[in-house]
């Protein structure tokens, strides 16, 4: 008896088997060989499946041809086997076919024996041996469904419901959308939070008060706080989506979905989350002071420039009216030329810092306040709560000093309007604290900043004032319209913040011009170069007032020219690993 002839891919027989008298997968080449005397177990024949009675028994095994005839043919060769309906089955072999499991359908031209239920079911499918993956061979054991054909009474079923469901109206909130003036959530600026409390309420209430703005999370060490800022939060949008996070690390590490922070910790912090915050990839908004150092400001500086973040510092008169206006007289010329600028400052005694410690009081639990990581970068000292609650000011550790406080609003102010570009005064006189009218401070041009004790050159606080050969102007804190040395100055107030707006595209609304530059990446008006030099300003009258002598400044090198003391000064040592 000759080898029977193993049927191809495509329904064909493979005749190299046939002449070397073996079978094999005619897909896969070296496939194991498979004896058709291995197909006459009862085991193979599929369970459930009823013969056709009219169907008479074949010499011929499904997927399989016996060559020869009479004697030589095989007389045990399975039956044709249909299901109750006669459709189409799948052998263990792994070949599909409809009708007779013992000769799959037009295999070839001769149907004789063949019942004709095979051959319609045969013909109306075009059934023909299907390429089955090696994972799909049940040898031993009931062959599955065949779940991938799709009949036409099935495929109907599906079209019907396709446009059933196609015909079915559903509804997108205009929100989703940006209809009717609203924002979509995928156009929104995600904003976290980095120590927010005291004046950093007031800048999360105006953050949250822009549209285009979702705020999203809170970084605080104190327990207490987060959960005061989470309830804020979710009061405001109606949800409890605000997410709460004990430590800045691993917070900038997972919210990769924020777009920007806001930082309004104490002092000490506000560089070191700023830089950490830039390298993460967040644009920041940081409360003033912007640094404790000038080596601070240098890095803040170099960070932003390399990671090409946006950056703004929240000395806010900057983008007001009355002070863009003061500013914009001195810068265009209308007072004639410039000679001397003011620049209010606390009394001069706020100067001195204190370098003493409060009494150590017992730590409270590491999950309710860490107190190592609340004094970060600066040396270690025994916790009490004053300082935790804003007793932190005064001391040299922590805190800036009060020229720090009111010199970073009032110095960018007045370096503003003399528009001397990004340096700083290049000499600063000592005056003894119950003398003169403050500070004098010198710019390579020639032109005198007055660190004003007081505010007797204008009315209000936080002030700034420029004196030209034409006239003067003033703008403060508490007055809606500046000073003016003539009432022909202030007539101009509208045509003059009109041509800025023009000319700068920013808006007069500090956080809004931030927003805005996170859209446009443009510079921001309190950008890190612009508050570099001012608190360079800020920390070198510091230093000329704790040691007590002039100095002289090159705002080049950023370094006091022949005094090694004050150079030392210029930066502070920081506690491990709270470092940049």
């Amino acid at each position: 008896m000759r080898a029977p002839t193993i049927l191809d891919a495509a329904g064909g027989r493979n005749r190299n088997d046939t002449q070397k008298g073996e079978i094999r997968n005619s897909k896969f080449e070296n496939s194991k060989r498979i004896r058709s005397s291995q197909y006459d177990d009862p085991r193979w024949q599929t369970r459930g499946a009823l013969r056709h009675q009219s169907c008479p028994p074949r010499a011929e095994t499904f997927g399989f041809r016996t060559s020869g005839s009479g004697s030589e043919q095989r007389a045990s060769a399975a039956p044709y086997v249909h299901d109750r309906r006669g459709s189409r089955l799948r052998d263990r072999s792994g070949f599909a076919a409809g009708g007779c499991l013992t000769r799959p359908p037009l295999m070839n031209d001769d149907l004789d024996g063949r019942c004709l239920r095979c051959m319609l079911a045969a013909r109306w499918r075009r059934a023909r041996p299907r390429r089955i993956h090696a994972s799909q061979f049940t040898f031993g054991r009931r062959a599955m469904p065949d779940t991938t054909a799709l009949s036409r009474r099935g495929f109907l079923k599906t079209a019907a419901g396709a446009s059933a469901l196609a015909a079915v109206p559903y509804f997108v909130p205009a929100a989703v959308l940006g209809r009717g003036g609203a924002v979509p959530p995928s156009e929104k600026i995600l904003v976290g939070g980095i120590g927010i409390r005291g004046r950093g309420m007031h800048d999360l209430q105006w953050i949250m008060g822009n549209a285009d703005v979702q705020f999203v999370a809170i970084c605080d060490l104190q327990k207490k706080q987060r959960l005061v800022v989470k309830e804020f939060v979710d009061n405001r949008y109606g949800t409890q989506d605000c997410a709460m996070y004990p430590e800045i690390n691993g917070f900038l590490a997972e919210r990769t979905d924020l777009d920007a922070v806001l930082i309004t910790t104490g002092d000490r912090w506000h560089a070191l989350a700023s830089i950490l915050a830039m390298r993460a990839g967040k644009d920041v908004f940081t409360e003033k002071p912007s640094c404790m150092t000038i080596a601070e400001g240098r890095a803040v500086v170099e960070t932003a420039r390399r990671y090409g973040r946006v950056y703004q510092t929240g000395t806010q008169r900057l983008s007001e009216s009355n002070h863009v206006f003061c500013i914009e007289m001195a810068r265009t010329g209308r007072l004639g030329k410039i000679h001397t600028a003011y620049a209010h400052i606390a009394p001069w005694d706020a100067a001195e810092m204190r370098h003493d410690w409060l009494p150590a009081v017992a730590e409270p639990p590491k999950d309710e306040m860490d107190w190592d990581a609340w004094l970060g970068p600066c040396p270690w000292r025994p916790y009490h709560p004053s300082y935790v609650t804003g007793g932190w000011r005064g001391f040299y550790d922590f805190h800036t000093s009060c020229i720090g406080e009111w010199g970073a609003h009032t110095f960018a102010q007045a370096q503003a309007g003399l528009d001397c570009g990004e340096s700083s005064p290049v000499e600063y006189e000592y005056v003894a604290n119950d003398s003169g009218d403050g500070m004098v401070t010198h710019f390579a041009n020639g032109v005198r900043m007055i660190l004003s004790r007081g505010n007797k050159h204008w009315h209000g606080s936080c002030g700034e004032r420029f004196d030209g050969d034409e006239g003067w102007v003033a703008a403060a804190d508490g007055y809606a319209q500046p000073d003016v040395s003539s009432p022909a100055l202030l007539g101009e107030f509208n045509r003059v913040i009109g041509q800025y707006v023009a000319r700068t595209g920013r808006a007069l609304d500090h956080m809004r011009n931030f927003l805005d530059c996170v859209r446009s990446r443009e510079r921001t008006v309190a950008n890190p170069e612009v508050m570099h030099h001012s608190m360079t300003t800020v920390h070198a009258a510091n230093i000329c007032m704790w040691l007590k002598r002039s100095l002289k400044f090159d705002p080049v090198k950023e370094a006091f020219v022949g005094d090694d003391e004050a150079n030392r000064l210029r930066s502070r040592a920081m506690r491990e690993p709270y470092v940049y």
